[in-house]
């Protein structure tokens, strides 16, 4: 019984992570086309030992940080919830790119 309960456990927390994940790069992806300008957007998600990544990358308008928006509050916070972070690196001028990751637990 121990194992089973174990398992399930694991289970609701990688579809935790994953769902952290998709909720952020939903909304990345949202906030591209409502307000970067880009033509061009690089997205990455990668699963590894330590965890779950995601990156969205565009070269459109950017932003200053100090500027953020629901949009950045709502990925800090889907992320969070998975127990993981976000990183925000954008230049005015120049793009954005938004990265997530929530870790792998031990």
């Amino acid at each position: 019984m121990g194992v089973r309960s174990g398992a399930r456990a694991r289970g609701l927390l990688i579809r935790a992570m994953g769902a952290g994940i998709l909720e952020a790069l939903a909304e990345a992806l949202d906030n591209v086309e409502k307000h970067s300008g880009a033509t061009t957007v690089s997205i990455a998600v990668t699963v590894g030992r330590g965890g779950v990544r995601m990156t969205v990358s565009d070269h459109g308008k950017g932003f200053e940080l100090s500027r953020a928006g629901r949009g950045v509050a709502r990925m800090r916070a889907a992320l969070a919830e998975a127990g993981g972070s976000l990183s925000v690196n954008s230049v005015p001028g120049e793009g954005t790119t938004v990265s997530g990751v929530v870790p792998r637990a031990r």
